[in-house]
């Protein structure tokens, strides 16, 4: 993680594609992310914009890792996404440079659904951050494909 932290720090820029529900049409747009470290470095902040039918959207991930244990914690603000309140996420390490991070959200009538955001460098130039929207039965769609560069 402190590897993926050191590596992640400053400004990025690249396409967000967004689906919002299995099957339909992609909306893609720019996406702009400044990734910082806070908390004495314990943490990092992305913040980020990106744009839906000609709205400025804006979000925060606040990424608190515990190294000793491999797991992490993870705050997630988005003004589109989760525009009335915070969610918590938790996870872990999967590999080298890739955080997997698993949260919920109510979603009346019935149970709590899933979402699930994947972080990672796959190249020294590129940040990946992957969403799926994940069902009751824990069944995976993706929601949000973000690849950004330097």
């Amino acid at each position: 993680m402190e590897t993926l932290l050191n590596r992640s720090l400053g400004k990025w820029t690249g396409t967000k594609k967004l689906w919002l529900a299995p099957g339909d049409a992609c909306h893609e747009s720019q996406f702009n992310t400044t990734v910082e470290a806070s908390a004495m470095g314990r943490c990092a902040i992305i913040n980020y914009d990106w744009m839906f039918e000609g709205e400025r959207q804006e979000g925060l991930l606040v990424l608190n890792p515990d190294y000793g244990k491999g797991s992490i914690q993870a705050a997630w603000v988005d003004s589109f996404h989760v525009p009335n309140g915070i969610m918590i996420l938790k996870g872990g390490f999967t590999e080298q440079d890739t955080i997997d991070l698993l949260g919920s959200y109510p979603a009346p009538p019935g149970p709590d659904w899933g979402w699930r955001i994947v972080l990672s460098l796959p190249a020294p130039d590129t940040i990946k951050i992957v969403n799926y929207n994940v069902t009751p039965e824990g069944e995976e769609h993706l929601a949000i494909d973000v690849e950004v560069k330097r």
